[in-house]
């Protein structure tokens, strides 16, 4: 699933921001830049653009596994639904759909909170619950690019 990065540069600081996709002529033939999104789209990224931590080891793997986005290495794969939780958790914080290691990654770098997952994670277990057979089909998608 495409996602779309904007960055800014702020007192020698890198900013990133996400731009929702928006699904039309363009990306029909494979364009995904950011020189297809709306102008409004490109500002509201900037507006809500976060700063990069690359350093920051607020969460490990131990904290995925009591949320359901890691599936215990006792646990049968695929018993716990964690990639489809995964997938909607990045897609509600603004990062996208992604992996274990990958979603530990965006969470540390871009200074995720705890009570901010944890609110993330229980509107994908609701949302995986209310009966819908695929929910990340439902949720939005996001594309990457860079602006510095």
């Amino acid at each position: 699933m495409p996602v779309f990065a904007v960055s800014r540069l702020s007192r020698c600081q890198c900013n990133q921001g996400l731009i929702v996709a928006v699904h039309d002529r363009h990306h029909e033939v494979g364009n995904l830049g950011v020189e297809h999104c709306s102008s409004d789209a490109i500002r509201a990224a900037l507006q809500s653009a976060r700063p990069s931590q690359p350093n920051r080891k607020e969460f490990s793997r131990d904290d995925l596994v009591p949320w359901g986005l890691l599936t215990p290495m006792d646990q049968t794969p695929g018993s716990n639904r964690a990639p489809e939780r995964r997938s909607l958790v990045g897609l509600l914080l603004g990062f996208g759909a992604c992996d274990a290691k990958q979603m530990l990654v965006q969470l540390n770098k871009y200074g995720f909170g705890r009570e901010e997952v944890t609110v993330s994670v229980h509107v994908a277990n609701q949302m995986l619950h209310s009966g819908a057979n695929d929910a990340t089909a439902k949720a939005p998608r996001y594309t990457a690019v860079s602006q510095i």
